[in-house]
């Protein structure tokens, strides 16, 4: 194989294009990508797929540094160096690698400003092209052979990752309390001689919004662990101390961004406390509404019950729903800050 790019990686956000013109019907290509990033705010270390767990093993999937489409894991080697192939139909586009300040900003709460201060270190990039031809494959090792063939399954995790999230205990078992529920129900409305997919889209929508109103409960959770309110309190006032002894007004004004973002913060988080309790019984209140359709599908099916029984469980339903939707909002206005 003959290399025929090498860069850097920083994590300051900024999208680095490799500088290689790739030709996709002459050759195959391999990217490598080695080396730590840090992030002192919660003192973990990223490589480029993996992060330290509390015990600092590298046991956690992260989606903190954005690779390329059509990259198929080949193999991970020391040094964290993971090894990829560049699929075919994905060579006519760009191969950008960033380190996605955004996401940090987002989960932890804090400025872009705070997050470029507490990441170090950075990513090695390589990539080697080989020559097209029939047996191809013959240069790759074993590890590689397999992944070509299809067993790449830490791409696949990170997707899964990406689609839905492990959650907290209680909220894991609230939610699955209240699948049991739907699921019963559901069970009951297919089952019955009557239609009612109206009521079952409904209830559907309804068990969607839990599963939603989990993951943003969870996402919050876990930006509050990383950051404890007293810590932030006395970040505050540290800062505060700072701006009134700092004369140069370039230095001020971004103390005093941070100082905003911070004291954002800690209304966000104030608020959250006075809201989560009650936005944990709408699970109790949720799993308690689905029972009680179930129960009143009986009723459903006499006839001259069923359309206005229908019609009081359809309103409760869009009452749910309404309540369900606006908590769902306001947590996510709690994660912006807003």
């Amino acid at each position: 194989m003959k290399l025929v790019a090498s860069f850097w990686v920083l994590p300051d956000g900024r999208t680095v294009v490799a500088p290689v013109a790739l030709q996709p019907d002459r050759f195959r290509y391999v990217v490598e990508v080695e080396g730590t990033f840090s992030f002192d705010y919660t003192g973990q270390t990223f490589d480029a797929l993996s992060a330290t767990d509390p015990r600092g093993e590298f046991s956690l999937l992260h989606e903190f540094f954005r690779l390329p489409p059509g990259l198929q894991l080949l193999e991970r080697g020391g040094g964290h160096r993971y090894r990829f192939l560049l699929r075919p139909e994905f060579s006519s586009e760009p191969l950008a690698f960033r380190v996605d300040v955004e996401r940090f900003v987002d989960t932890y709460l804090l400025s872009p400003l705070e997050v470029r201060r507490q990441l170090h270190g950075g990513l090695r990039v390589r990539i080697w092209q080989a020559p097209l031809r029939p047996g191809w494959v013959e240069w790759l090792p074993l590890p590689a052979l397999l992944a070509v063939l299809g067993t790449a399954w830490v791409i696949r995790r990170r997707q899964q990752v990406a689609r839905g999230m492990a959650l907290e205990p209680d909220l894991a078992e609230r939610l699955a309390r209240l699948e049991q529920r739907h699921r019963a129900l559901l069970q009951a409305l297919r089952t019955s001689p009557v239609d009612l997919s109206t009521l079952e889209a409904r209830c559907q929508a309804i068990w969607e919004g839990a599963q939603e109103l989990a993951q943003h409960l969870h996402r919050l959770r876990r930006a509050r662990r990383g950051m404890p309110r007293e810590r932030l309190e006395e970040q505050v006032r540290h800062l505060e101390e700072r701006l009134a002894q700092t004369p140069s007004p370039a230095l001020r004004h971004e103390l005093e961004e941070t100082l905003a973002q911070h004291r954002r913060t800690l209304e966000a988080y104030r608020r959250l406390q006075e809201k989560e309790e009650r936005y944990l019984l709408r699970f109790a209140q949720m799993e308690a509404f689905l029972e009680r359709v179930r129960l009143e599908i009986p009723r459903l099916e006499v006839a001259q019950e069923k359309q206005a029984q229908e019609r009081r469980l359809l309103a409760a339903a869009d009452e749910e729903l309404a309540v369900l939707e606006t908590a769902v909002q306001e947590l996510a206005g709690l994660r912006r800050g807003e």
